[in-house]
C-alpha cells in the first residue's frame, strides 16, 4: 500500500495555521471585543434603564442621578471584553481545527 502514500502538507504537519492565527488575534481580538463589548454594555445599560424607570420611577432617578448606575456598568466591561476575547479565540482555533481535519480526511494522508 506504499503506492497510496501522500506526504502531508506543512500545513496539516505543523500549527502553523493555528500559531498565526493566535498572533494576528491578539491584538485585533483586542480592538474587536472592545467594541464589541462596548455597544453590548451601553445597549443593556439603557435597555434596563428604561425598564427600571418604568417599574421604579423616583427610585431609580435618584439612583442613576447619584452616578452609581453608570460606575455599576463601567464595572463589568474588562470582564465582558477578556470573555468575548476569549470567546472568539476559541471558536477561531475550533474551525481551523475542523479545517484541517476535513482536509485530512478528504485527501486520505496516511499517519
Amino acid at each position: 500500500m506504499d503506492y497510496l502514500f501522500k506526504e502531508k502538507p506543512i500545513y496539516i504537519r505543523y500549527p502553523i495555521l493555528q500559531i498565526s492565527y493566535i498572533l494576528i488575534w491578539i491584538p485585533l481580538g483586542f480592538i474587536i471585543s472592545n467594541c464589541l463589548a462596548s455597544g453590548l454594555i451601553t445597549a443593556a445599560y439603557y435597555i434596563f434603564g428604561t425598564l427600571f424607570q418604568i417599574i421604579f420611577s423616583f427610585a431609580f432617578e435618584m439612583f442613576a442621578i447619584s452616578g452609581r448606575w453608570g460606575a455599576m456598568a463601567v464595572g463589568f466591561f474588562p470582564f465582558t471584553v477578556a470573555a468575548f476575547d476569549l470567546i472568539f479565540l476559541i471558536a477561531g482555533l475550533e474551525l481551523i481545527n475542523a479545517f484541517l481535519n476535513k482536509k485530512q480526511r478528504e485527501e486520505h494522508y496516511n499517519e
